[in-house]
């Protein structure tokens, strides 16, 4: 695939809301919709036909199309899972083409259709490749092994009272803390979203697991992570319009635990807020979390505003969340001075960037 010039890109992104509504329109249209979508409700198909056009402004704006073809085999699992059929993929990619022709200039279509193409010619890899067994996202520790089978298991129960009475029987000192939150509620996690994928569970089932985790972390951080402030102050985030938090909240938690003075601004956060923010706070590191491809562009400005700022110089600045994992180097395109798989990198990266500014 030849790469996208930086025009087209930005036409594409501009344009997006208009295409979708166009895409929105055209398939809404045909009498056998209902099949291809499974009998779920259109705004189930539109809400997917808005990430797409996110997420390809992304892959055009870096053509990383490694980051396409790691994608498009869990879109295609995932709304398979929740009742899509495969044949609804092959509809809707041949309607974007359509309407990359109708509303993008004649050079920019040109550009930007051949990567369309080349994911219908592909459809039968993606179908197959989304078939397979997914790797886990993270090994099991022999010593919380059974801590996290229980965990789980609470969390699909959805017994709020068994998760915190876990959490105060294996944490007992900081230590524990930190086992815990790497061992037992992070793999924990990672497999609840592997089972909303596999459409075992409903969103309400997701939504209600990750608020769980939450509400035993927020118990177990007055009693373990508050302690002396030995390092300098961060922030950490996700960015605007993203709303998986959790894995910031492990990280911010885990610097605090290090002796870290660490501001954590939850999820969705604005640009222009964030900024004023560290223009106030001056902090040694920024944390930006991302877990969809399609807020890739949102870290990368997030990233520029603050490189623009002349006060803001010295800040280090880190990138972390689930896409960071699915394609390399991207944390580099975004212009980060480094990224981390997971919280516990996160504190050990932090670390080294203390102690290479000459903090000890």
């Amino acid at each position: 695939l030849a790469p996208v010039p930086a025009e087209a890109a930005t036409e594409y992104r501009r344009r997006a809301d208009h295409m979708v509504a166009a895409v929105d329109r055209k398939l809404a249209a045909r009498p056998e919709i209902g099949s291809l979508i499974g009998d779920n409700p259109l705004h189930v198909m539109s809400a997917n036909h808005r990430h797409h056009a996110r997420f390809m402004a992304n892959v055009f704006r870096f053509n990383n199309f490694d980051l396409l073809t790691q994608t498009v085999p869990w879109v295609y699992r995932a709304y398979h899972s929740h009742g899509f059929t495969y044949d609804y993929f092959r509809a809707e990619l041949a309607v974007w083409i359509e309407v990359v022709k109708e509303h993008l200039s004649p050079d920019s279509a040109e550009s930007i259709i051949p990567v369309y193409e080349w994911m219908l010619d592909e459809h039968e890899e993606m179908m197959e490749r989304s078939r397979m067994p997914t790797s886990p996202l993270s090994s099991p520790d022999p010593v919380w092994e059974e801590a996290q089978k229980a965990f789980l298991s609470s969390l699909l129960l959805g017994t709020s009272e068994e998760c915190m009475d876990l959490a105060n029987r294996y944490v007992r000192n900081r230590e524990e803390l930190r086992g815990f939150y790497l061992y037992v509620i992070t793999p924990s996690m990672y497999e609840i979203g592997a089972s909303w994928e596999r459409g075992e569970i409903s969103v309400a089932q997701e939504h209600l697991a990750t608020s769980i985790s939450g509400r035993v972390m927020a118990a177990l951080y007055p009693r373990f992570v508050l302690g002396k402030q030995t390092k300098g102050r961060a922030v950490v985030t996700t960015v605007a319009d993203e709303f998986h938090e959790l894995g910031a909240w492990r990280v911010a938690d885990l610097l605090a635990l290090d002796g870290w003075n660490v501001s954590y601004l939850g999820a969705n956060t604005p640009t222009g807020d964030l900024l004023d923010l560290l223009l106030q706070l001056k902090p040694d590191l920024v944390a930006l979390s991302s877990a969809m491809p399609f807020n890739l562009i949102r870290v990368q400005e997030v990233i520029e505003a603050i490189r623009a700022r002349n006060e803001l110089e010295p800040i280090r600045i880190m990138a972390g969340g689930r896409v960071f994992r699915d394609a390399e180097d991207l944390w580099r395109l975004v212009g980060a001075d480094g990224w981390a798989p997971d919280a516990q990198e996160a504190s050990l990266l932090a670390q080294r960037w203390w102690e290479e500014a000459g903090k000890r």
